[in-house]
């Protein structure tokens, strides 16, 4: 089982080649990978540029396909909060990732309350874990 304390070690900062394109940082994946969705005949692209940056996480973190698959669902189903509500629907229908603290809702659903409640919970879970793991 994965621990939130896990998603932090992960490396993400190489460059990414994909499809004769050099992406730099998240972002940049991310935004492609949107525009890609967004057209309904590159669709299936953005699943593959998705897929193909979970393979290269897999390749340069040596870790499992489970671990990269869960921290690109993750991190793209965070990131996707960030943007409007079309992007994020999109996000979820085309990918199936969520935003990790709201599971199958989209975050412009959630009041800030709730949001800040949800914050608060998930960094204080991952605190738990890396006070526990630390001691072992």
């Amino acid at each position: 089982m994965m621990t939130n304390s896990d998603m932090g070690q992960i490396n993400t900062k190489e460059i990414f080649h994909w499809d004769g394109k050099i992406f730099r940082t998240f972002d940049d994946i991310f935004r492609h990978c949107v525009k890609l969705m967004k057209n309904k005949r590159t669709e299936k692209k953005a699943v593959k540029l998705f897929n193909d940056y979970t393979k290269y996480l897999v390749e340069v973190n040596n870790i499992s396909e489970e671990r990269a698959l869960n921290c690109a669902s993750r991190n793209f189903g965070y990131y996707a909060g960030y943007f409007d509500r079309e992007t994020e629907d999109y996000v979820n229908r085309v990918l199936g990732v969520y935003h990790p603290f709201f599971g199958g809702r989209n975050s412009h659903d959630v009041d800030p309350e709730e949001a800040l409640l949800a914050g608060m919970k998930h960094f204080t879970n991952m605190h738990n874990e890396n006070e526990n793991t630390s001691s072992v």
